[in-house]
């Protein structure tokens, strides 16, 4: 069995679980660049100059992150929910991202690795794919089906 991507201990959200190495790899690995996304909750409020260095790559000890889709979707008080979307998967590397910025990660989840969205599963409850959603991994890692 092997776990599609990490999520350190204070994370929660989509893990995928699955026998196949090779589509492991081929998920994780960012040449493939399938997207993973997250909704991320930070203290203070992010600058738009803040912003546009998440989009563009943030620089850290072991190499730029690479560019990112970024936007916050609510403020309340001194804290935002901002929406992340990356195709790379360093160690911590949402949470390193904004700590390198000043940012505080007060929560963090992964709601979506390529297709396959967390929707309103809650934690600790799993599901198995079905063919369709097994199939369009494949595909989005360039093997066919």
């Amino acid at each position: 069995m092997f776990p599609v991507g990490r999520l350190d201990m204070e994370s929660t959200g989509l893990i995928l679980l699955t026998n196949d190495g090779f589509l492991t790899n081929r998920i994780t690995h960012p040449r493939f660049e399938v997207q993973r996304e997250y909704v991320v909750v930070v203290e203070p409020v992010p600058g738009a100059e803040d912003i546009a260095r998440l989009r563009k790559g943030v620089d850290l000890e072991d190499g730029n992150t690479g560019p990112a889709r970024v936007s916050v979707k609510d403020r309340a008080g001194s804290r935002a929910q901002v929406r992340m979307i990356v195709h790379t998967g360093r160690k911590r590397q949402i949470r390193r991202s904004f700590s390198h910025l000043g940012y505080e990660v007060i929560e963090l989840c992964r709601v979506r690795i390529g297709s396959l969205g967390l929707g309103t599963m809650k934690p600790g409850e799993w599901r198995e794919l079905d063919q369709g959603e097994v199939r369009g991994l494949y595909r989005q890692t360039g093997i066919s089906t």
